[in-house]
């Protein structure tokens, strides 16, 4: 509580506020059924597209980078723009290095090489949902998971998804993700983000 504010009607009243808000936001990310579309309708990267700017990365895109699966014409793009980058990406990465077997002969260096990407990456191009983001992305959550059926498993990284989609939305970014089937849909749910997505070799 800020230093000053009134304690002896704040809380029905914030109760009231929240209450509200939570309604609208459920009722304003309900309004849509959202189906897979086909990739012919969605926008991909080829070698007559570019990479839109703003851009921030989804996991898929350092993924692929350290398995050598994306196209020349996707690489020279990657090298081309200047990404911005999200905490809930860097989450799913850093995720990976306690997944991997540390008795496996591999995993040093895919920990090595994962640990070069995220630390490289500038302070001030890094962010953050806040706390309007993460109840959104948990409404959407909800929402696919009803619509689609999602397996319990399934969604945390629906809800991963969702954080990464509407923190690029407010700061004005689209998304550039191999997952078009997930952000087709939250596209759909959040007309007003964007996504662009790729093929890989």
């Amino acid at each position: 509580m800020e230093p000053g504010s009134s304690a002896s009607v704040a809380p029905s009243l914030r109760k009231s506020i929240l209450s509200t808000d939570l309604a609208s936001s459920v009722g304003r990310l309900s309004r849509v059924s959202p189906v897979r579309r086909k990739d012919d309708r969605l926008p991909f990267v080829e070698e007559d597209r570019l990479i839109p700017e703003p851009v921030l990365f989804d996991t898929t895109v350092y993924i692929d980078v350290l398995h050598d699966k994306l196209s020349q014409h996707m690489q020279q793009e990657i090298g081309r723009v200047e990404p911005w980058h999200c905490t809930v990406v860097e989450s799913e990465m850093v995720y990976l290095t306690g997944r991997l077997d540390p008795a496996h002969p591999g995993t040093a260096e895919a920990v090595r090489r994962i640990g070069g990407v995220v630390e490289h990456w500038l302070p001030d191009r890094v962010l953050n949902p806040d706390r309007e983001i993460w109840r959104e992305a948990a409404i959407l959550t909800g929402i696919l998971s009803r619509l689609h059926h999602t397996k319990d498993d399934d969604r945390g990284r629906t809800m991963n998804d969702a954080l990464i989609f509407l923190t690029a939305s407010k700061h004005g970014c689209a998304v550039l993700s191999r997952n078009a089937r997930d952000f087709d849909l939250l596209m759909q749910l959040v007309p007003a983000g964007r996504a662009v997505f790729y093929h890989v070799n």
